[in-house]
Order: structure tokens, then sequence, then C-alpha cells
């Protein structure tokens, strides 16, 4: 999924390399919402669609899940909103903790971090197109998953009651 993608290399490529810290508590001191902000808004677009906003890939996948989960196992359906939701909680938790934090206003300067190379925000803008791509038309890739889950392959599957 390409909100996976980008949410790693964020957090390893971008984040990481710069601050060389993965805790969130230690995050809040580069103020990372002002000294990288195109990595604020591709976590945050990223964000959403890992938590399956419409408009995204995620939310294609979710709602195709949900059908089929709904068509089989009616009463998943509430275990599978539930987990749906813890895990927009988690998300949005960590953006929040490592972009957006509540600074001290006496709190020192955040020190300088370099800006986004160009290989960087080409692979954002990548992941974030097709993302986008996916979430807004899936039909061309609906197609491609429904050929492939009728090979033969996947016939013992399919077939069973």
């Amino acid at each position: 999924m390409a909100s996976s993608g980008l949410l790693f290399g964020i957090a390893g490529r971008v984040v990481y390399e710069r601050t060389h810290t993965r805790d969130l508590a230690a995050l809040r001191e580069f103020d990372l919402w002002r000294a990288l902000p195109g990595a604020a808004v591709a976590f945050t677009l990223a964000t959403a669609a890992s938590m399956g906003l419409p408009g995204f890939s995620g939310f294609v996948a979710e709602i195709s899940v949900a059908i089929g989960l709904w068509e089989k196992f009616p009463w998943l359906v509430p275990v599978v909103a539930l987990g749906i939701i813890i895990t927009g909680a988690f998300s949005l938790r960590a953006l929040q903790k490592a972009f957006f934090p509540v600074r001290d206003a006496s709190a020192a300067a955040p020190p300088l971090l370099p800006q986004l190379t160009w290989p960087e925000v080409s692979a954002i803008t990548l992941l974030i197109a097709v993302s986008l791509a996916i979430g807004l038309h899936p039909q061309p890739w609906d197609t491609l998953i429904d050929e492939g889950l009728r090979s033969p392959l996947f016939q013992p599957i399919l077939s069973q009651p």
C-alpha cells in the first residue's frame, strides 16, 4: 500500500536521518511542522490514507473488506469497525506527537534541519499520487485483482462454500 510505504519513508528516511531519534517525545524539540513542512503535509496525507479516508487507496481496501465481511460474516463488522477506530486514534496520536506537539513558548529555538531533497520530494509525490489515483478511480485496480483471483491457483479457495 502506498500510504504505508510513505509513512515508513518519512519516518525513516526523512525524519530519522535528520533528527537521529525515533522517540516521539524527543521529536517535540525539533518543531517538525515548521522545520520540515513538506514532510508534515506528506505525513498528514499518508495518515489520512492509512486511516481509510475516502479519496485514498486505504478507503478502497477497507470498504472492500467491510463489504466482503458483511456478506459472509456480518457479526464481525463491529469488530472491524472497532479496529478501524483504534487504528485511526493511534495514527492521529503519532501524527500529533511527531509533527504538531504542544511546545512551551519559552522553549529554545529548534535546531535547523536540512530541507527535503529532490529524490525525497519525487518519491513522496509519486506515492501520494498512487494513493489518490487508486482512491479516486479504483476500477482498473479492482479489475486486475479480480482477474488474478480467477486464476487456477485460487479456484480451490474460491469454490469453498
